[in-house]
């Protein structure tokens, strides 16, 4: 196949990579349609439009084909012929170049000795002086008309980033279009706040809220750091647009450290002919091995705007259209409110009474609260006024032994049940703590609707009114119904996503009538099973966004038949019917009474008082019906 053949071909493709591959396979074949100089002139020029900046192959190539014209080669050399009278023209510019040199030096030697010593000084001194003022007009031009606030530029350190004053201009101008002057609401987090306490000074409605607001958002812009996201984004919902920009960055000092990093002294460096290259670009083009539009070295924030004003800001594209729009997942602002608990327990430490990321919660018929206490490997007790009763277990793999326990339910004949996720059992104790038998065993379970005795990082447990265990068989993906003496009666699940499959299932409820609710985390839904195990129906949930290990919502449901799920990453509980319409949510990211982090485990007790498992902040708060 001839080149001018190939070029039609290579038309197609899609990865620029792809084209260097297809000439290496024609290399040293015949290649005489290169004498139609034209179409090498359109295929060099269309390798460069979709070559990456740094294509070194793509541009040898391109080099070697303009060749074939500019040096008029014969039309019958192939591509090695002409690979090899490149090598042969540049070393011949070399020894060009070093003839001129040695002409040069000539001149200047001649010259000189006609000089005396002081006038040789004078002018070495004077073309020194020339040279450093060239360069230094050459560099001063870069750093203040080319480079700017560039993070490759060597007078910048720790530098607002161009992005901030192209959103500043942006919010200026949404601002006059819609207020008439500075009004428009921005709210801006700890993360941000420099340098935009500056750049906002002049708006008379911005506000700063540190690290979370402590409740939905009213205003038009919010600007959030992403350490602060994951706390903000609740309290947003899908009211408002994002975009992302670079707030600060810094230089990168790698290139002057280098011998230092790889143990070698500048010299020895400088004597590798690409680390010279290297440290010659970034000295005299300010040009390092990493582009600026993907500089490691910076700090990032993100801009949200309100859907309903965002039709005024052309640059947020065609989705701003469907603005007025609906969304789904708005009602999870729009519901919620304020809580505050009535009763806070235990609280970070290792004695009786205080714990350490509690998980799963079970409440028993004489009002007792019984907590998972995950990281302390142990059970904890306390009574309705919050105090400790007694405690069992601690780290191990020996019957009554526990290794981070995430479950714990109490059968109606006061058994309790604990899922000892990371020994991957079940074991069963009396009310006192007393060891009474365990079951499972770890493995991946080959049929997930199978009666096998497998188990994998059980979460949650739930016992229904005949005393029987249901498992939230995390890693199986599925939900196993035991007898009280570890038979199993039951399973369903499996991965997927079809009605009735489930990933990553976690917090398991039981209501009146026996439906069982599964939280079906990483599907973001709610499922809801029969008693014989039929699926019924499921809802959507619009959070669970993350897959991290922490991220594992609990259910309960209350004597109506509400169901309340936990949000840990969206630090809040959401309240549904039991047909899945969102009646109401609250909390935030925070410490005190009114917040929460990562909220985990959720009962509810006789009088309808809703437990929550305050994971990170290590404590249960205790919320009135």
């Amino acid at each position: 196949m001839s080149l001018y053949q190939l070029w039609d071909e290579l038309e197609v493709l899609e990865r620029p990579l792809h084209f260097y591959d297809e000439f290496l396979r024609f290399e040293g074949r015949d290649s005489r349609a290169l004498s139609l100089y034209t179409d090498i002139d359109r295929l060099g020029q269309h390798l460069l439009d979709l070559a990456p900046r740094d294509a070194g192959p793509i541009s040898d190539l391109i080099e070697a084909l303009h060749a074939f014209r500019d040096l008029e080669l014969p039309v019958d050399m192939t591509i090695s012929d002409v690979s090899q009278a490149l090598e042969l023209g540049r070393s011949m510019a070399w020894f060009a170049a070093l003839l001129a040199a040695l002409l040069l030096a000539a001149l200047i030697g001649a010259l000189v000795r006609r000089l005396s010593a002081r006038q040789v000084a004078r002018m070495a001194g004077t073309s020194a002086v020339v040279v450093l003022m060239a360069l230094t007009v050459r560099f001063a031009w870069m750093a203040t008309f080319v480079n700017g606030d560039m993070a490759n530029e060597f007078l910048v350190y720790a530098q607002a980033a161009p992005d901030v004053a192209i959103v500043n201009q942006e919010l200026r101008d949404l601002s006059h279009r819609l207020t008439g002057g500075l009004h428009l609401k921005v709210a801006y987090d700890d993360e941000s706040s420099w340098p935009w306490v500056w750049y906002l000074r002049d708006f008379d409605q911005s506000t700063f809220y540190g690290k979370a607001p402590g409740q939905p958002f009213d205003a038009d812009a919010v600007i959030v750091g992403p350490g602060n996201e994951d706390a903000v984004r609740p309290l947003l919902g899908n009211r408002y647009f994002r975009r992302q920009y670079r707030l600060i960055w810094w230089p990168n000092q790698n290139w002057y450290m280098r011998w230092q990093n790889d143990g070698e002294d500048l010299w020895t460096q400088l004597k590798n002919p690409e680390q010279r290259k290297a440290l010659w670009k970034v000295v005299f083009y300010r040009e390092h091995e990493a582009q600026l539009e993907s500089w490691p070295y910076v700090h990032n924030f993100a801009l949200y705007v309100r859907r309903d004003i965002a039709r005024e800001i052309w640059d947020f594209g065609p989705e701003s259209l469907s603005a007025l729009e609906p969304m789904p997942g708005d009602d999870y602002v729009e519901t919620w409110v304020e809580r505050q608990a009535d009763l806070v327990i235990g609280g970070p430490g290792e004695a009786p009474g205080q714990l350490l990321a509690p998980k799963g919660l079970a409440v028993d018929a004489y009002g007792l609260l019984y907590v998972a206490d995950s990281r302390h490997h142990r059970i904890q007790v306390f009574d309705a006024l919050g105090n400790p009763v007694r405690q069992w277990g601690y780290e191990g793999s020996a019957p009554g032994q526990l290794s981070e326990p995430w479950g714990v339910a109490v059968a109606p004949d006061g058994t309790v049940y604990v899922a000892d996720t990371w020994n991957h059992r079940i074991q069963a104790f009396t009310p006192e703590g007393v060891y009474l038998r365990s079951w499972g065993r770890f493995g991946e379970a080959a049929n997930a609707q199978g009666p096998d005795s497998f188990l994998y990082g059980p979460r949650a447990v739930v016992c229904d009114a005949e005393g029987n265990l249901w498992v939230a068989d995390t890693g199986n993906k599925r939900i196993v119904k035991f007898d009280p003496q570890g038979v199993v009666l039951g399973a369903v699940g499996g991965a997927g996503t079809a009605d009735g499959r489930l990933s990553e299932p976690v917090g398991i409820a039981l209501d009146g009538m026996g439906n069982l609710y599964v939280a079906d985390t990483w599907n973001q839904r709610v499922q809801v099973f029969a008693p014989d195990l039929m699926w019924v129906e499921s809802w959507p949930v619009y959070s669970w966004w993350g897959q991290s290990v922490v991220n594992k919502p609990y259910l309960a449901v209350d004597a109506s038949g509400n169901v309340f799920l936990t949000d840990p990453e969206g630090y809040r509980v959401l309240k549904f019917s039991n047909d899945g319409e969102l009646l109401s949510s609250w909390g935030q990211f925070g410490v005190d009474d009114s917040s929460m982090n990562l909220p985990t485990g959720i009962a509810i007790d006789a009088q309808s008082r809703i437990y929550v498992a305050d994971s990170e902040n290590h404590r249960v708060l205790r919320y009135a019906p």
